[in-house]
């Protein structure tokens, strides 16, 4: 459904953000991510940041390369090192 514009924008929108939370809940819709990492990618960031002692990221990078190709894991690793020695 469409959200009605009103004199109150904020009114409007939560209108509208209770309308995308209940076809969440439905299954209607599936959520929409802010931004979109390619596999490759996130796999680097959580590589930096597990350097940095991150004890979530290291989980994380590790359910993550399960998804991928050794070649894709390599990839990402070859990343970080030249993210770390841009400085």
């Amino acid at each position: 459904h469409m959200m009605r514009k009103t004199g109150n924008d904020d009114a409007g929108e939560a209108r509208h953000g209770g309308d995308i939370a209940r076809a969440e809940q439905k299954g209607n819709i599936a959520p929409v991510p802010l931004f979109s990492l390619d596999y490759v990618s996130a796999h680097m960031l959580f590589n930096l940041a597990a350097m940095r002692g991150s004890t979530e990221a290291k989980i994380y990078r590790k359910e993550l390369s399960a998804e991928m190709d050794p070649a894709e894991v390599a990839d990402a690793q070859r990343q970080a090192r030249q993210w770390l020695a841009a400085g």
